[in-house]
């Protein structure tokens, strides 16, 4: 697929990554949509190792190819898979740990079921977070 030009002005044309889409030719909006919709609906998911594989991974994943080489070595598949696995269980580990923080804090700041006009033993934690979010 050949687009055209996304803007006609040459000092635009240098500083595209500060243009936002609106700004940019009709004609190279409407090429740039029928790409995206291919990309998204006819590509299938890529695959590895049996694990479907976001952005996110395959973005670090080419990271780790590129430092291999920047550094004079061979790529190794395996290692950098290894790799991308540990930074997504890294973040969903650290994703899950807030949520858990959160909900926690919740759950023990919420009315206690025998006496509604007290709470539950709050921890330094919440005292915290809840002094946080009066000031804000």
């Amino acid at each position: 697929m050949v687009f055209v030009r996304p803007v006609e002005d040459e000092m635009q044309l240098q500083n595209l990554n500060s243009l936002s889409l609106r700004d940019m030719r009709p004609e190279f909006r409407q090429q740039f949509e029928v790409f995206r919709n291919k990309i998204f609906l006819e590509c299938p998911t890529k695959m590895m190792n049996n694990k479907p594989v976001n952005g996110r991974m395959m973005g670090y994943l080419l990271e780790q190819y590129i430092k291999a080489i920047n550094e004079g070595a061979v790529p190794n598949i395996s290692t950098a898979w290894e790799n991308v696995l540990d930074s997504e269980v890294k973040r969903l580990y650290e994703n899950a740990m807030k949520v858990y923080k959160d909900e926690t804090c919740l759950l023990y700041t919420s009315p206690s079921p025998r006496d509604r006009t007290r709470s539950r033993m709050p921890s330094s934690a919440c005292k915290k977070k809840k002094k946080k979010k009066n000031k804000k």
